[in-house]
């Protein structure tokens, strides 16, 4: 079973962090590629972020209105996750 993680997209080319205003899917759900997993928001915009690929939900790394580091995350300092496993 193959596990991927959706990063925090990165909203505009000075975003550095973002929100994640809310999910769409919980643990253990079955996702299509294309349907909404979950929001994120920065200061200048909100957007919906589809699931890049079929499974189920296996882990969400963050809880609702929680910040996090977009990505791809500035070095040196570690992201915090802000992510979800798809199989």
């Amino acid at each position: 079973m193959r596990e991927i993680q959706v990063p925090m997209p990165k909203l505009s080319m000075t975003m550095e962090e973002g929100e994640l205003a809310a999910w769409h899917r919980q643990e253990g759900d079955t996702i299509e590629a294309g349907e909404i997993l979950c929001e994120v928001a920065s200061d200048k915009a909100e957007i919906e972020v589809e699931s890049p690929v079929d499974g189920t939900v296996v882990h969400l790394h963050a809880a609702e209105a929680t910040s996090s580091r977009s990505a791809p995350p500035s070095p040196p300092s570690p992201p915090k996750p802000t992510t979800c496993s798809a199989t």
